[in-house]
């Protein structure tokens, strides 16, 4: 699945790992919200801003590529 490819990524050091778990949340917080699931969606985009805070640190920190 995406999700480990990320995982993968992540544990070699690679920024793209934010961006694949990124595209996941994507995709579960519309499903989610389409099922009328509000708090998994809010929790799903608190998660999303994790990731793009993780990737912004790291290229701010020159960690991966």
């Amino acid at each position: 699945s995406l999700g480990k490819l990320g995982r993968w990524f992540n544990i070699r050091g690679r920024r793209v790992c934010f961006i694949i778990w990124a595209l996941c949340l994507v995709y579960w917080m519309a499903r989610n919200a389409s099922m009328g699931l509000i708090v998994q969606t809010v929790g799903c985009i608190v998660s999303f801003g994790m990731h793009v805070y993780g990737y912004w640190n790291w290229k701010k920190q020159k960690i991966g590529n």
